[in-house]
């Protein structure tokens, strides 16, 4: 018996990627408590993205936005799909994300990523618990991202 080859890559489904955002949110939550701030900020931002990768994966499979969670909420609207007036909440929650999580994240040290948020924001990530605040905005903006989400994946299941 021969061995599946692991280099292939797993298929997502709009449902795999809406599971995927609510158990990247408990990771980003857990690491959170733990004071694993830079995982919890890298997860954070990997949440937000499952959730919009599952609310554009409900109408159309492709994505070419690799990480680009502006692209990905820009996309949710072209398909029609932000209709209500608080919809626009997530679109801030995406930019407030966006300002702070990179992709790159994940291969950066603690120190690395308290210089950026000082360098990004002198006043908001100053002092000692500048990586902690840096963590909990991205959390909460995730958070926000997915509750959103799950709003906009339920009512757009049913249109």
């Amino acid at each position: 018996m021969c061995a599946r080859r692991a280099d292939r890559p797993l298929r997502f489904g709009a449902e795999a990627y809406r599971l995927a955002s609510g158990e990247r949110r408990e990771d980003a939550a857990r690491l959170l408590v733990a004071r694993r701030y830079v995982s919890s900020m890298y997860v954070s931002g990997e949440a937000a993205e499952c959730m919009l990768r599952a609310i554009v994966g409900l109408r159309d499979r492709t994505f070419d936005e690799r990480h680009d969670l502006r692209e990905l909420c820009r996309r949710v609207g072209r398909l029609g799909m932000l209709t209500s007036p608080r919809d626009d909440e997530i679109v801030r929650d995406v930019q407030s994300i966006q300002a702070i999580w990179r992709n790159d994240l994940r291969f950066a040290s603690s120190g690395q990523v308290d210089a950026f948020l000082r360098r990004i924001n002198r006043n908001r990530f100053a002092g000692r618990r500048g990586l902690e605040r840096g963590a909990r905005d991205l959390y909460n903006a995730a958070a926000q991202v997915i509750a959103r989400g799950e709003v906009i994946w339920h009512r757009s299941r049913t249109e």
